[in-house]
């Protein structure tokens, strides 16, 4: 029984810091789960997302979806230095330097003609690459999406007429 004790002592001290709590836009179906040491700035009025800043400062995750109404697709976030990229059929990583930060973003495109596109984006420190590269895998790896019942729902008044605007801080 001791045994037991031990081993489970041991994996909770060596368990990662990565608590899971839950982000995101209920309009949009978006979500991601941050890690522990974060704190929700206030939800922007239009409910498209949410921003999240580090106890220090240092770094910004934004998750938030909306409307392609630029017809841009699942391109690189504009004046990103791009030094990794991944695509997929509806789907797409960037990671970079912008800004003097090293910025990532994942895009994943949903509904219709894939014109509703969510988003997460992580901005931190170059000095912070290391201690940061597990949390980036980790968020980027929640990212949840859907496409909400009032985009497909033609007895909806509110319909997919208007583009949403990226969450306050973008």
């Amino acid at each position: 029984m001791r045994y037991v004790a031990s081993l489970l002592a041991s994996l909770l001290m060596i368990a990662p810091s990565y608590a899971g709590t839950r982000y995101g836009s209920d309009r949009f179906d978006t979500w991601i789960e941050v890690p522990a040491g974060y704190v929700a700035q206030p939800e922007p009025a239009d409910g498209d997302g949410r921003t999240l800043i580090s106890r220090d400062g240092k770094v910004r995750i934004l998750v938030w979806a909306g409307w392609d109404v630029s017809q841009q697709g699942l391109t690189a976030p504009p004046g990103l230095k791009v030094t990794y990229k991944a695509r997929g059929t509806n789907w797409a990583v960037y990671s970079g330097v912008k800004s003097g930060k090293i910025t990532y973003e994942k895009m994943v495109s949903a509904c219709k003609d894939n014109d509703l596109i969510h988003h997460v984006l992580i901005e931190y420190p170059r000095e912070m690459k290391t201690r940061m590269s597990g949390d980036v895998a980790q968020v980027a790896q929640s990212l949840k999406t859907g496409c909400p019942s009032w985009v497909t729902d033609p007895q909806n008044s509110d319909s997919v007429t208007s583009p949403a605007p990226t969450p306050t801080g973008r």
